[in-house]
């Protein structure tokens, strides 16, 4: 049984291995995500990365407290430097210093 979607992700994460991050044989990839975000996606991300011969290590945390606090206090963003990694995470890609952002 597929899931919703499921062909299209795999597509877009093969695009996203191979002609966005360039992933070189050999290369370690280093996924972030939270308790909150999609397990598909990181899966899938993670097996086209395997598919190009690079090493994906993915790095589960929990959910950050500050989500929670989004909508009470004024957001200022930490850093506008990119950072050279894949984050996957409920938070909105506007509040993450991240290259790359899957929500």
């Amino acid at each position: 049984m597929s899931y919703y979607y499921e062909y299209e992700l795999g597509k877009a994460a093969k695009i996203l291995c191979e002609e966005l991050f360039k992933l070189k044989p050999g290369e370690t990839f280093v996924i972030t995500a939270d308790t909150e975000s999609d397990d598909r996606v990181v899966d899938a991300t993670a097996r086209a990365a395997f598919a190009c011969d690079a090493k994906p290590m993915v790095i589960y945390t929990a959910s950050p407290w500050a989500r929670l606090l989004k909508f009470l206090l004024p957001y200022k963003p930490y850093s506008n430097s990119p950072q050279p990694w894949l984050q996957s995470s409920a938070l909105l890609p506007q509040e993450l210093p991240c290259r790359y952002c899957l929500g």
